[in-house]
């Protein structure tokens, strides 16, 4: 009965670190993908100035 509470204990943690680093890692991204943005659009302006 033990073993079978431990390898429930062990899964519910698995699932709360896969929770984890999924919410560390997609605001990362998201804010990657927002800073790409705007690099392109100030590389844009900057391109349009210098003609």
């Amino acid at each position: 009965m033990k073993q079978k509470k431990d390898r429930r204990m062990c899964r519910a943690l698995s699932w709360v670190l896969l929770a984890l680093l999924v919410m560390i890692i997609v605001p990362i991204g998201a804010l990657m993908f927002v800073i790409s943005g705007l690099w392109s659009a100030a590389d844009r302006a900057l391109l349009r100035f210098n003609r």
